[in-house]
């Protein structure tokens, strides 16, 4: 896209005056979001994420004009790619959503179970892998970053605890504690003498032709005989109940009577001391309740800043340097849905260039039907929300964005059936919503601006719409067909042409 004219001194990009950071998210309502995208492209950062805290990041980052942080964003950005570059991603995995799991615990005897530890266990072998990676060399490489990582709090005494009474296979150690290795070994010497009176049984003649070959079973957590239905009554013992199809009774033997009870008295106390370990476990981590959050968090945030390398890796994008004033200057910009469908079905996006020049207010796009306006307008809105937001733009290195105070769009086909309205009066109270809303900084896009009515109304009706922008010093973007807007744009040194 080429601009038709030279230059203005101006005021543009200013915040009526403040200069105070002016935050976006209150000023760029759901409709603009949805037509311009931007929902879209978050969906897509947010499957490049590797944690669930860090999606959320993703799904709820906003445009916002605080230069300050958009250019912490810039330096993020780059120092993630950097990182990403010389070792690959960061060491994320495994890591799960604390929150909850931490909020339901309290003094007051609660405990968490095993998996509950394993995952607790889990975030700090994440958090304990990034602190690993900060080596010197790393530290001054990487700044931004390592003041992260080095902010992650060492939680080796409670990992080691986790790993102590959690064993490979997820499960209670028996070295949890004295107690539970001491009853379980009882339990185990108590089961070997249950199997050697069942053994014994067995060969004894009186009963070898009464048990069923798959004679050894456990009913009701008792070591019973499976016995041939009507031979059960020649067992002396207790019946614990019989098989569906009604051929086999389980039978506790008199003789296993007393070591079975043994053993179940030896389960109770096992449960209880397990208890008392997770008990113990919870403890520990309730006191390290707002470290494991605090760690959650950073982790949530590095996740974020590495969706975003990723993301830009897959449609070439890069971080614009963005102003509190001066030009829009974005060079080869490219509609990153456009990119990506382009990646995926082979269909070639061509690249823009869309200038704005400081100082001027209202920018007319002209071209012939399916030219690419409605697009090229999109795609500046999209991409000024998405540089406001720090999120990387399909555009060339030396580009520039401007912090708008807020963004309005009206783009497509408005029609409003339930509300009784046509399009040329859907568009009237969008454009009359905007007119409420908008002021100095804030950028309107409107396409086909005053079409749906009588060509010479319509085109009296949006010259007199942008003089009202311009008048609250906003820089409005409008597509049209209208020779009269064209004209006018060509004379008026307030305005800019263009085309695609």
């Amino acid at each position: 896209m080429r601009s038709g004219r030279a230059s203005k001194a101006g005021g543009f990009g200013s915040f009526a005056g403040t200069g105070r950071p002016v935050l976006l998210n209150g000023a760029v309502d759901q409709t603009t979001l949805e037509t311009l995208e931007y929902p879209a492209v978050l969906s897509e950062l947010a499957v490049r994420t590797s944690t669930p805290e860090g999606r959320e990041r993703v799904e709820g980052l906003a445009p916002h004009a605080d230069i300050g942080r958009i250019e912490e964003s810039r330096t993020e950005f780059a120092e993630t790619s950097g990182i990403i570059k010389a070792s690959g991603r960061l060491p994320l995995g495994g890591v799960s959503d604390l929150r909850g799991l931490l909020a339901r615990i309290d003094p007051a005897g609660s405990y968490l179970l095993p998996e509950e530890l394993i995952k607790i266990r889990d975030n700090l072998g994440a958090s304990a892998r990034l602190r690993y990676t900060l080596t010197p060399q790393f530290a001054r490489d990487y700044r931004l970053i390592s003041s992260r990582m080095e902010a992650l709090s060492d939680q080796s005494p409670l990992a080691s605890e986790l790993n102590r009474i959690i064993d490979e296979k997820g499960e209670i150690a028996d070295s949890a504690s004295p107690a539970l290795s001491r009853i379980r070994r009882e339990i185990r010497s108590n089961r070997a003498r249950a199997r050697s009176i069942l053994d014994e049984l067995t060969v004894e003649r009186q009963y070898a032709e009464s048990i069923q070959e798959d004679y050894v079973t456990i009913r009701d957590d008792r070591y019973v005989i499976s016995v041939k239905s009507g031979m059960h009554g020649r067992m002396d013992g207790i019946i614990h109940g019989r098989s569906n199809s009604g051929s086999t009774y389980f039978v506790e033997p008199f003789r296993l009577v007393e070591i079975n009870n043994g053993i179940a008295i030896l389960k109770k106390e096992e449960k209880a001391e397990e208890v008392e370990i997770l008990k113990n476990a919870t403890r520990k981590v309730l006191g390290s309740r707002v470290e494991l959050l605090a760690d959650q968090g950073i982790i949530a945030g590095l996740d974020c800043a590495q969706a975003k390398v990723l993301f830009a890796a897959d449609i070439d994008a890069t971080m614009p340097v963005v102003l509190g004033r001066g030009d829009v200057d974005l060079k080869g910009a490219r509609h990153p849905l456009l990119v990506l469908k382009e990646g995926r079905c082979g269909e070639r996006v061509t690249p823009i260039d869309i200038r704005i020049k400081e100082g001027r207010r209202t920018l007319v796009i002209s071209g012939a039907n399916t030219g690419g306006k409605t697009v090229a307008l999109k795609t500046l809105g999209l991409l000024t929300l998405m540089a406001l937001s720090g999120i990387p733009v399909p555009v060339e290195g030396s580009s520039t964005a401007v912090a708008f105070s807020a963004v309005f769009a009206d783009i497509g086909d408005r029609q409003d059936i339930i509300a009784s309205l046509s399009t040329f009066s859907a568009h009237i109270k969008r454009i009359k919503e905007f007119l409420t809303l908008a002021g100095a900084g804030s950028l309107v896009l409107m396409d086909e601006i005053g079409a749906g009515t009588d060509p010479s109304e319509g085109s009296a009706f949006a010259l007199a719409a942008l003089e009202a922008f311009m008048e609250r010093g906003a820089t409005a973007v409008v597509t049209t067909h209208s020779n009269i807007l064209k004209a006018h744009a060509q004379t008026d040194p307030d305005y800019m042409n263009a085309a695609v």
